[in-house]
């Protein structure tokens, strides 16, 4: 538009009150620019080396049986988009570094796909399909939406949806946020009338402008000096032993093993851990240092954990890339019992909690540890405890029922997921098929339940003891593995030679 201040003096008052409103539209379809967090600022270097890496798609996929309303839902979607900035954002670079687009509006349209003439095995085929092709499909950072929205309407009475985010907008909170919000919005239309849902103090581009601003000077010296300590002196690499040679570039693929705790067993664990000042997770993760000790033989060993950081209250309802990672550095040194170990392991979990608002890529920047593109900085082996609540999947009138996801894909070596149930403690160990052999896994995963038997039982029990035992019990598992192969060669090799005798 370039009308001048002295034309539009000339027109008269409809002609003014036209190109105001024009002037209007158009600041309200401008985006507006921010910084972005630290969190959000490593995954787009990690776009830019590594353009159209799916590994950090988040996909929830959820089967629906009941009379859904697509077209109602379509609107409690665009709700939400509407009171999360940060679903309405992309990531560009202004004169070099990173910045946040928000924009004021983005229509959503749920693509539906009609597949009710299918016979069943061809729909289950289909619905595969359509979540591992959502969990491939990377997504263009400079472009909104980072979502993506995909149904399936099997009949009349059943529906499966799909959707997709981008790391650098959502994290694990952020899902549950989304599908409870969701929930609320869409009981609305069974309730016949309209659902509010309580306004944000803030949006999540005020968090990261907040974040920068926060950790300057004494805040900053205070946090630097406590992982200064912790992560000077030499720290290890775990080197743990694998089936295959890491490759030079990464394939992210990966696979699971899933371990379920009993409820009894879990109730063990509670009772101990609560004997020795623990909790459930610290317990867990010091059996698996034993683990990883075990395999490594090295007495310092270095993993992740994950922390919701969600420390001030206007942030525990917004939608965004918050979750950070805290290295922990464990000895095992000096032949500790376990609950010795136990109590190490809580003493250097809590110094990290205190110290947790540091972002781990502002720790990555700082201190400059080793890169390459086939490892992480500091740590391969990530242990998490999901938090996530399965009652948030309660649509009123719709049954719910998750849909796993057929593949896995991985940044780290080994990443193991820990989730109490009310069936007891399930626990997934995400691998690297770069790697690993599933029977490695297996074997790893068999372990770790047998130093949970015999320290429950026994927390006074001595390291070396434990690790004896393991030895024992591996040699005694090849010598049973090595008599089955045989056997089985031999039975092959019978029905070789009877069709050779036949013929």
């Amino acid at each position: 538009m370039n009308t001048t201040f002295n034309e539009i003096s000339q027109l008269n008052p409809a002609e003014k009150r036209e190109i105001l409103a024009q002037i209007l539209e158009n600041q309200a379809i401008k985006p507006q620019y921010f910084p972005l967090s630290f969190a959000q600022q490593r995954l787009w270097f990690v776009e830019q080396i590594q353009p159209g890496n799916s590994s950090y798609n988040i996909l929830l996929a959820i089967r629906l049986q009941g009379a859904l309303n697509v077209t109602y839902l379509e609107k409690r979607f665009q709700e939400i988009i509407s009171r999360h900035e940060i679903l309405r954002t992309s990531f560009i670079a202004v004169k070099g570094e990173p910045q946040q687009v928000i924009y004021p509006h983005l229509p959503l349209k749920l693509v539906v796909f009609d597949i009710q003439e299918l016979p069943a095995s061809a729909q289950e085929q289909e619905i595969t399909n359509l979540v591992f092709q959502e969990s491939q499909q990377p997504f263009d950072l400079t472009q909104i939406p980072l979502l993506r929205v995909k149904i399936l309407q099997l009949n009349p009475q059943e529906f499966v949806l799909v959707l997709t985010m981008h790391h650098i907008i959502t994290d694990a909170w952020s899902i549950e946020i989304f599908v409870k919000e969701l929930i609320t919005l869409y009981q609305g239309f069974s309730d016949q009338q309209p659902a509010n849902l309580p306004e944000l103090p803030i949006q999540y581009a005020d968090f990261a402008v907040w974040q920068r601003k926060h950790l300057t000077g004494k805040v900053l010296e205070n946090h630097l000096n406590y992982w200064q300590k912790q992560l000077a002196n030499n720290l290890p690499e775990l080197k743990l032993p694998t089936d295959y040679p890491r490759p030079e570039i990464p394939t992210y693929q990966g696979a699971k093993k899933t371990l379920v705790i009993s409820q009894d067993f879990t109730e063990k664990i509670k009772k101990v851990s609560l004997q020795l000042g623990s909790t459930i997770f610290m317990t867990l993760l010091a059996a698996f240092e034993i683990l990883l000790h075990y395999y490594s033989h090295q007495e310092e060993i270095v993993v992740g954990i994950d922390v919701a950081n969600r420390n001030r209250a206007e942030t525990e309802r917004l939608i965004g890339f918050f979750v950070n990672q805290l290295v922990l550095r464990i000895s095992v040194a000096e032949n500790p019992t376990f609950q010795e170990l136990l109590q190490r392991v809580k003493s250097v979990t809590l110094d990290a909690f205190s110290h947790q608002d540091l972002p781990f890529d502002l720790l990555v920047n700082t201190f400059n540890p080793k890169r390459s593109l086939n490892t992480s900085p500091f740590f391969q082996v990530k242990v998490v405890l999901e938090t996530i609540h399965s009652s948030s999947l309660d649509f009123p009138e719709l049954t719910i029922n998750p849909i796993a996801n057929p593949s896995i894909q991985t940044q780290l070596d080994l990443l193991l997921r820990i989730k109490e149930t009310t069936q007891g403690i399930i626990t997934n160990l995400e691998y690297s098929t770069d790697l690993f052999a599933e029977a490695t896994i297996t074997r790893m995963m068999n372990n770790w339940q047998e130093i949970l038997n015999q320290v429950v039982g026994k927390p006074d029990l001595k390291l070396a003891t434990l690790i004896n035992e393991l030895k024992t019990a591996d040699l005694q598992q090849d010598k049973q593995n090595k008599v089955k192969h045989q056997q089985e060669f031999q039975q092959k090799l019978k029905i070789v030679k009877r069709k050779i005798s036949t013929n």
